[in-house]
C-alpha cells in the first residue's frame, strides 16, 4: 500500500503551493485566513480552476494547511462538504465566496439519518424547529446548512448567520461545568432556502468527510510529533543530558510517527479510490478513527515532553489539544464508528 502513495510531482506540486499559500497570510483571525485561502483557490471541491484537481490531492492540501492552521483547515473541510452537498442532492454551486457551516449534529444525536429537527411545509414557506450543537469554528459562518427532516426525507436549508441565535449552555459533565454552543431553531424560511434534498444514505459524502477530518488530524498529530522533538532536543534532565538521549523518550516519539504514518496511508488510500469511482465508506471510516486517536494520543505525548507550558489555557499547544480530541467525536464519536467498522468485518463489505 505505501508504494502506491510515492506522490508524484503533481501532488508534492499541491503540497508544495499550499505550504506556501498559508505562510503567506498574515490574518490573525481564523475568519480572515478562510476568506485568504479562498481567495487562492482552497475550499472547493477538486476541479481545474481549484488548487487541486482530485481528491488525493485535496487531501493532502488539507493536511498541510491543518499542519499550520488546523481550525482554519476544518472551516474549509466544511467548505467542501459544503459544495459536495449542493452539486450531488442541490440545484448546482453555492456562492464560493461565503463560509458555510454544516448544522448536522443534535444533543445526543450526530446521525443525518436519524434526525429530531423538524421541517415543515406552511405553504410556500418552511418552518423549522429543533436543536444543532456548534463547534467554535462554526462561529466564523456566514451562511448555515441546516439538516432537518420533513415527512418523508431529510433537507438542507441555506440559513444567514444573522437569523441564528447561538446559546451558550452550561452543563455539568462528571462534577465540572462545561459550555457548549447551542442553536434553538424556531423559524420560517422561504421555499428557496432548501438547496437540496437528500434521496440516499450519504454514503459518499459521509467517505469524503471522514478523510478530510482524518487528513485535518494529520496536519494536528504532525504539529504534535515536531513539538516533541524540539521539546526532546531541547530540554535537559536534571543531568543536563537532552531528553532525546533518552530510550524512553525515542520510544514514545517513534511510536507517535509510526501511528502517524499509519493513518496518513489509509487516508491516502480511501481518498484515492474515491478519484477510481471505488468509493469506500469503510476504509474512510478507518483512516477516521486511526487519524484522529493518533492525532490525540501525539497530543498527550508531546504534552508529557512539554510539561507544564502545554497545558496552559492561553498557549498555541492548549488549542491544538482540543482540535486533536474534538476530532475522535466529530462526525460520530469514534467508538460508534469502529461499531461500525465491525459491522463491516462481519459483512465483507469493500
Amino acid at each position: 500500500m505505501a508504494a502506491q502513495f510515492e506522490l508524484g510531482s503533481k501532488h508534492l506540486e499541491n503540497k508544495k503551493q499550499a505550504n506556501a499559500a498559508i505562510t503567506e497570510i498574515q490574518a490573525d483571525n481564523t475568519k480572515a485566513v478562510v476568506k485568504e485561502l479562498i481567495n487562492k483557490g482552497y475550499g472547493a471541491v477538486p476541479s481545474a480552476k481549484a488548487a487541486y484537481d482530485d481528491y488525493l490531492g485535496l487531501t493532502i492540501v488539507t493536511e498541510e494547511i491543518a499542519k499550520t492552521a488546523p481550525e482554519a483547515a476544518s472551516v474549509l473541510v466544511d467548505q467542501i462538504l459544503a459544495q459536495e452537498l449542493a452539486a450531488k442532492y442541490g440545484n448546482g454551486e453555492l456562492n464560493s465566496s461565503e463560509i458555510y457551516a454544516i448544522l448536522c449534529s443534535e444533543p445526543g444525536n450526530a446521525d443525518p439519518k436519524g434526525l429530531a429537527t423538524k421541517a415543515t411545509n406552511n405553504g410556500g414557506n418552511w418552518h423549522i424547529e429543533g436543536k444543532k450543537l456548534l463547534r467554535k469554528e462554526h462561529l466564523t459562518a456566514d451562511k448555515y446548512l441546516i439538516f432537518a427532516q420533513d415527512e418523508n426525507q431529510t433537507r438542507i436549508f441555506s440559513v444567514p448567520e444573522e437569523k441564528i441565535n447561538v446559546n451558550s449552555v452550561t452543563k455539568n459533565v462528571a462534577g465540572s461545568n462545561v459550555e457548549i454552543n447551542q442553536v434553538e431553531l424556531n423559524l420560517d424560511v422561504p421555499e428557496s432556502a432548501c438547496i437540496a434534498v437528500v434521496n440516499d444514505q450519504l454514503e459518499l459524502y459521509l467517505t469524503v468527510a471522514r478523510t478530510l477530518i482524518a487528513a485535518v488530524s494529520i496536519g494536528i498529530g504532525h504539529s504534535a510529533v515536531v513539538a516533541g522533538v524540539n521539546t526532546a532536543k531541547e530540554v535537559r534532565d536534571s543531568n543536563k543530558q537532552a531528553l532525546s538521549g533518552s530510550q524512553n523518550v525515542q520510544f514514545a516519539l517513534s511510536d507517535m510517527f509510526a501511528e502517524l504514518e499509519a493513518a496518513r496511508m489509509l487516508t491516502y488510500y480511501s481518498a484515492d479510490a474515491v478519484d477510481n469511482n471505488k468509493p469506500s465508506i469503510k476504509f474512510a471510516t478507518m483512516a477516521k478513527v486511526q487519524a484522529t486517536d493518533a492525532a490525540s494520543q501525539n497530543s498527550i505525548q508531546a504534552l508529557q515532553l512539554l510539561g507544564n507550558l502545554g497545558y496552559l489555557a492561553n498557549s498555541d499547544f492548549a488549542d491544538l489539544i482540543r482540535l486533536a480530541v474534538e476530532g475522535q467525536v466529530k462526525g460520530g464519536t469514534n467508538r460508534t464508528q469502529r461499531s461500525q467498522i465491525y459491522q463491516h468485518m462481519l459483512a465483507n463489505k469493500k
